[in-house]
């Protein structure tokens, strides 16, 4: 699919997880921004809380890199 690259998430936070504790899914709208700051947050907590965890971000037509 052609578009915008994207950012990927750092090697230590994107594993190969078979078995998930937690679904994390966020409605996104022009969130380009945010979203870096965010999933840094949402990685910290989890780790501490020693959760596996993945997360879905739904964009629903960002004009943004989004």
């Amino acid at each position: 699919m052609d578009g915008p690259s994207r950012p990927a998430f750092n090697d230590t936070i994107l594993q190969k997880v078979e078995k998930v504790d937690i679904s994390i899914i966020i409605p996104a709208k022009d969130e380009e921004e945010s979203i870096p700051e965010l999933c840094q947050w949402i990685a910290r907590v989890m780790e501490e809380a020693g959760l596996r965890f993945e997360v879905l971000f739904i964009d629903d037509g960002s004009t943004d890199n989004t």
